[in-house]
């Protein structure tokens, strides 16, 4: 008997609507939409996004119900379904901006070695269409020259978000609630190479 119930409900109710789904293990991804099953005798889903149908741009994610820690509503930014039998660490009991926040801080600090500091670094500042921009300086760190695929997302006049590398800086824009997403995607590629 399957015991994801709210969570697939969740998932039909925002069909073709960004979702912002947290897993347990610390990755953030943008659905759009799911196509999910079970295994014979499973109680939880497994979950294919963004292919039903594709969305271009965006990268398909493979995972369980079971790993999901939360899920934000991309629109508002309000947290829509929080996992109630999450161990009560630290890591996962953070929202997933302060932890997205705090893995960005933790990456920074990595390349401060007295001289990067000094002429390179992270700047996040506000945009007043309202939205965010953030700019990395990946000059003489492993990022350097490492293909990106761009990210181009636009939903609606406040959910959208571009990311790109550009000479050699990362530059990510957003509207007022998808910071995290810019922050996520950087995330995702230092974490797991190129997005190609």
């Amino acid at each position: 008997m399957p015991k994801d119930n709210q969570v697939i409900k969740l998932f039909q109710e925002y069909d073709g609507r960004l979702l912002i789904v947290w897993l347990k293990d610390g990755p953030v991804y943008s659905v759009f939409n799911i196509a999910c099953g079970y295994d014979m005798g499973d109680e939880f889903a497994h979950i294919t996004s963004n292919i039903s149908p594709e969305i271009e741009k965006i990268p398909a994610h493979f995972f369980y119900t079971s790993s999901i820690l939360e899920i934000i509503d991309g629109e508002s930014g309000l947290s829509i379904f929080r996992d109630a039998n999450t161990v009560d660490d630290n890591r996962q009991t953070k929202s997933r901006d302060t932890f997205l926040i705090e893995w960005l801080q933790d990456w920074y600090v990595a390349h401060c070695n007295d001289r990067w500091e000094h002429g390179y670094g992270v700047t996040i500042e506000t945009l007043d269409n309202p939205g965010w921009r953030v700019e990395i300086d990946l000059e003489d760190t492993s990022l350097e020259g490492r293909a990106f695929e761009t990210v181009d997302m636009d939903k609606s006049d406040n959910e959208w978000v571009f990311c790109h590398v550009e000479g050699k800086k990362f530059k990510g824009y957003s509207g007022p609630h998808q910071l995290g997403l810019i922050i996520s995607s950087f995330k995702d590629w230092v974490e797991n190479g190129s997005r190609a």
